[in-house]
């Protein structure tokens, strides 16, 4: 990740933090991950349909998945992250 911090992830120390963890294993984010993307088992599940990356996007945008945890993502003009995106679909797919 960015080598201005320690790989370990700074929320659990339990790992590093990569990619896998971050999204997938990170105890800390356990109930986002129920909320967000419940049918990801792997990062394989969040690319397609593209309805898995809307949810990816709310998930990240909403934990600040990216960024440390004393800082948040920039929030200028020209980016609206407002608005929702619709996650009923994905209710029916998760199995």
């Amino acid at each position: 990740m960015n080598q201005d911090f320690p790989p370990t992830c700074p929320r659990c120390l339990l790992e590093d933090e990569d990619l896998e963890h971050a999204i997938l294993r990170g105890p800390e984010r356990s109930a986002q991950r129920a909320t967000y993307i419940p049918f990801a088992k792997s990062l394989d599940d969040l690319w397609s349909p593209p309805t898995s990356l809307a949810a990816l996007s709310s998930y990240i945008r909403d934990t600040k998945t990216g960024y440390p945890p004393q800082v948040g993502p920039p929030m200028s003009p020209p980016y609206d992250l407002s608005s929702d995106f619709d996650l009923t679909s994905l209710s029916s797919s998760s199995a």
